[in-house]
């Protein structure tokens, strides 16, 4: 029987650091203003019971990860709803998970946020492994439950693999476009999960840029687009594509944008040297379907297009500027 889950752990010196630790039994950790650090730790939540137990409150603290692996099991009766939460409202620390693996089971009817990203605090997440054997919920490796901006984060040599409703990001906005802010995730191999989730409308004026660099996305148990976006008034979604590859074997479109309320919102999609394949049977779905009326750019430079149509658009301005595009 595992013990009764304890009070989290009030962290109060200024840096404290575990090195090959064994952490189980719903032991928690929160930090405030202070930097908790785990070396060659071993986290065995397999009955998790307490929702982001591994908690970074508003202030100045952080946590920072380095060769860990996280043994996770969320069963239908558990409470947990989160993993690990970074809420820290500060742009002066920032927090790692760096050559760490996950190992999960998520059950049970509540959606799941591995990494939960509340706050503007600096996330780097880098060498790292996420291995689902099973997931029943949707289940979201980085991302919030609802649109939250200023976000700054770096994801660089993920890999992904599992079974079940698996999304890659979801909800997160880095701010103003103009001043050069960016979400950034590159050399990522991510199978069997959802890549963009961004259903959820953000209140207005919210505006975001995602840079995908050497990306390998596998669809082919969603039958849902790969990337979905719903926009609302005055908001801006940009992506920035380059060297990726996206397969799916469903006759769904790759990338879906929608308006919940028409306004100025705009949508921009640069794609440079990037492939997009589907391989369903007798179908060839739009890799892109669009419905909006308000702005659309799209910039293609060396792109192949396979078992896929064109574009379809929706009735508002649309600029297409395919440079360099094939079908087959």
């Amino acid at each position: 029987m595992p013990a009764t889950a304890p009070a989290p752990f009030l962290h109060n010196p200024d840096l404290d650091k575990f090195c090959k630790c064994v952490i189980d039994d719903n032991f928690g950790f929160e930090v405030t203003n202070d930097r908790l650090i785990f070396d060659d730790c071993a986290f065995n939540y397999t009955q998790l019971q307490t929702d982001a137990i591994l908690k970074v409150m508003p202030g100045i603290g952080s946590f920072d990860f380095f060769d860990c692996r996280f043994l996770i099991c969320r069963l239908g009766n558990s409470n947990a709803n989160r993993l690990i939460l970074f809420n820290a409202n500060t742009g002066s620390t920032d927090s790692f998970i760096q050559n760490c693996r996950f190992e999960s089971i998520i059950d049970g009817s509540n959606d799941f946020i591995m990494i939960d990203i509340a706050a503007q605090q600096f996330i780097k997440i880098t060498d790292t492994c996420f291995i689902f054997k099973q997931v029943t919920p949707d289940t979201v490796i980085v991302g919030h439950a609802t649109p939250v901006t200023n976000i700054r984060l770096y994801i660089n040599k993920i890999d992904v693999i599992g079974i079940g409703k698996l999304i890659f990001m979801q909800n997160l906005w880095s701010g103003s476009i103009a001043d050069g802010i960016a979400i950034l995730f590159g050399n990522c191999i991510i199978n069997d999960a959802l890549l963009l989730k961004y259903t959820d409308a953000p209140p207005v004026t919210f505006e975001t840029s995602i840079i995908m660099k050497n990306i390998g996305q596998n669809n082919v148990l969603h039958n849902k687009p790969s990337v979905a976006v719903i926009l609302d008034q005055n908001s801006v979604f940009q992506l920035i594509v380059d060297g990726c590859l996206f397969n799916s074997a469903l006759n769904q479109p790759l990338f879906q944008y929608k308006e919940l309320v028409p306004g100025t919102n705009e949508a921009i999609i640069r794609f440079t040297n990037s492939s997009m394949r589907n391989s369903a049977m007798g179908v060839t779905p739009p890799w892109l379907e669009d419905s909006f009326i308000d702005i659309f750019t799209l910039n293609q430079n060396s792109v192949s297009l396979e078992g896929y149509a064109i574009a379809f658009v929706g009735g508002g301005i649309f600029n297409d500027n395919p440079l360099s595009t094939t079908l087959s």
